[in-house]
């Protein structure tokens, strides 16, 4: 994630361990408060505060807990980029859930008494699988939640929460190569490396989905009907495969970034945006090819 700067990493860990701990202190004891009372009960750190002020300048506006966690993800959409909204989500859901968990067995509850670290652990991850389950890509997910256990298992109740996001981070912004993605094309289920590779076998899909339904070669040749299949296929491969195309947006977008030489910044683009534009695109390029050889035929 270029988009992404070291202290951008900064900024998003201090907002994620700043509300984290915040919504711990606030949930149950309060209902609402306004944003004024928030910065008089509550540590608001200076990038907090930023967003408060942007979301309420006359400091009279009131919401619960979760709003306030709510407000930040939507304050770094909109300043930052997508990308830094996620990371927050995925660092605010950390911090929230392992700050949890230390307070749980800080205190006196009957329910928690006599418990370990190990004793709450299976339930602490399962919740925190859960939580950030639709944000992250499952075999990222899978990574994060095995660095989590370890540094719970080896600190115990002593971990540090900086120091965990930040190799937490490390890994959601700076994945390993080979990472794999599973979606449905037609009626089988292919697995990607990449999203060139993807869109490449759509349009070979598309294709022999199209080739199949001309009854002539009128057909064959119309470019309107071909562009119709091409869009009415990709149309419902974003329908089967949303949810999963939605987690690795972010990586796609890196993909693309990473293949185009300008340095000109590209226009944000949804995820219908993409997926169309990018299998358009091939398109022209296979019919151009097409009609090539159909006027190199010696027949």
């Amino acid at each position: 994630m270029n988009d992404i700067s070291d202290s951008d990493l900064q900024m998003i860990l201090e907002l994620s361990v700043n509300v984290g701990t915040n919504y711990l202190m606030w949930y149950g004891a309060h209902e609402e408060l306004t944003t004024k009372q928030i910065r008089d009960e509550f540590d608001c750190s200076d990038e907090l505060l930023k967003v408060l002020d942007d979301f309420d300048p006359e400091r009279g506006k009131s919401i619960d807990s979760k709003r306030l966690a709510v407000l930040v993800y939507e304050y770094l959409n909109k300043k930052y980029s997508k990308n830094h909204g996620m990371l927050y989500r995925v660092g605010f859901s950390i911090a929230q859930q392992t700050l949890g968990l230390s307070a749980r067995l800080s205190t006196s509850d009957e329910e928690d008494s006599g418990k370990s670290v190990s004793d709450i652990l299976p339930e602490h991850m399962k919740n925190l699988k859960s939580r950030l389950k639709g944000i992250l890509p499952a075999d990222i997910t899978k990574n994060v939640l095995e660095l989590v256990r370890n540094k719970i298992e080896e600190a115990g109740l002593e971990v540090d929460i900086g120091d965990l996001l930040v190799q937490v981070f490390n890994k959601v912004a700076f994945p390993k190569e080979g990472r794999k993605f599973t979606v449905t094309v037609g009626e089988e289920q292919k697995t990607y490396q990449t999203f060139t590779e993807m869109i490449g076998d759509l349009l070979s899909c598309s294709v022999q989905v199209f080739t199949k339904s001309c009854m002539s070669l009128n057909d064959l040749n119309n470019k309107e009907k071909f562009m119709m299949s091409i869009g009415k296929i990709a149309t419902d491969f974003l329908k089967k495969n949303k949810n999963i195309l939605q987690v690795n947006e972010s990586y796609f977008l890196e993909e693309l970034r990473q293949s185009n030489q300008s340095d000109a910044k590209q226009p944000a683009m949804s995820l219908e945006e993409l997926v169309f534009g990018a299998i358009g695109g091939m398109a022209e390029g296979y019919w151009l090819k097409h009609k090539q050889q159909k006027y190199d035929s010696p027949n």
